[in-house]
C-alpha cells in the first residue's frame, strides 16, 4: 500500500530512472516522490579546473534527466551546495517521511551520509539506501576464487 506521505529521492551517481533500485523503492512505497540532485561543493570546490569536462558531462546528464522526468509529469530539483547542509532542510520543507538514495561507497560519502542520517533522524525522517551500482554489496562474503566458475574447463565440464 502506498504511503500518503511524500518521499525525496536523491540522485547521486545514478543519473537514470530506469533500473534504479532506490528510485523504484520510493515509487513503490509513496504516492508522491520528489527528486533532487545536488551539485556537491565538497567535490566541485576541490577541482583545479572549474571548467572540468566531468562537470560538463554531469550537467548535460542532469538536463537530460530533468527533461525525461518532466515528460513523465515529474521534475528534478537541482541545487548547488553542501548536501549535509541541504538534504535535511529540503526534506523537512517538503514534509517527506523518507529520503531514498543508492549507496555511495567513497569514504567521504560515507561520512557525509552518516551526518545526513543524524540530521534526518532528529527530524523524524527516515533514510533508506540501496545497493544499485555494484555487483557485490559491501561487507558481503563471497568466494575469492569466483572466477573459477567461469573457466573454460568448468564450462566444458558442465556442458559434457
Amino acid at each position: 500500500m502506498l504511503s500518503e506521505s511524500p518521499a525525496l529521492f536523491w540522485f547521486r551517481r545514478d543519473l537514470r530512472i530506469d533500473d534504479n533500485t532506490a528510485l523504484f523503492s520510493a515509487l513503490k512505497n509513496h504516492s508522491r516522490v520528489f527528486c533532487i540532485f545536488v551539485f556537491d561543493r565538497n567535490i566541485l570546490d576541490t577541482l583545479p579546473n572549474k571548467t572540468d569536462r566531468r562537470v560538463e558531462f554531469i550537467w548535460h546528464s542532469i538536463k537530460e534527466l530533468k527533461n525525461t522526468l518532466l515528460a513523465q509529469g515529474s521534475d528534478l530539483l537541482v541545487v548547488h551546495g553542501h548536501p549535509e547542509c541541504l538534504i535535511a532542510n529540503i526534506a523537512q520543507t517538503l514534509k517527506v517521511s523518507h529520503v531514498y538514495t543508492n549507496h555511495d561507497y567513497e569514504p567521504s560519502a560515507i561520512s557525509r551520509d552518516n551526518t545526513i542520517l543524524k540530521q534526518l533522524t532528529e527530524l523524524n525522517i527516515g533514510l533508506k539506501t540501496y545497493k544499485d551500482q555494484v555487483i557485490f554489496e559491501k561487507k558481503r562474503n563471497f568466494d575469492p576464487k569466483w572466477w573459477r566458475f567461469f573457466s573454460i574447463y568448468t564450462l566444458q565440464k558442465c556442458l559434457a
